[in-house]
């Protein structure tokens, strides 16, 4: 396979999960998250840009990844519905990241968001906790 065929293929690859909404809005998602990590980086004075690009390449890689291979892997198996599962990891995960973040801001959050986004066994945090 030559290296314009492989640009080619993953050309596809990725036209054809950005049709995909969940892809995109996997994306979005993790984008949204990147600024308020880079505000939060900078408030309290540890921001680098080797943090911004290991964010991007720590969230936005792998959960691009495994979203890819969890709708080639249910399409394979004639279930569909396990793309879907994993994208609603993937966006509860993504969820948490965004609430832990602006609750590191000192945005309180109700008691209810803060134990359904926190980890078993885990004590939801208050500014100033």
């Amino acid at each position: 396979m030559t290296d314009s065929a492989i640009l080619e293929w993953l050309k596809e690859l990725l036209a054809a999960l950005w049709a995909d909404y969940r892809f995109q809005f996997i994306v979005y998602h993790t984008l949204l998250n990147v600024p308020l990590a880079v505000l939060q980086a900078l408030r309290v004075g540890d921001f680098t840009f080797a943090k911004l690009g290991n964010f991007l390449t720590g969230k936005l890689l792998p959960f691009s990844l495994v979203f890819g291979v969890s709708v080639a892997a249910g399409d394979g198996l004639g279930v569909p519905q396990l793309s879907t599962a994993v994208w609603a990891l993937i966006q509860s995960t993504l969820l948490a990241n965004t609430l832990e973040t602006l609750a590191e801001f000192g945005i309180n959050l109700p008691e209810m968001v803060r134990r359904a986004v926190s980890a078993p066994g885990a004590v939801p945090r208050r500014l100033g906790d």
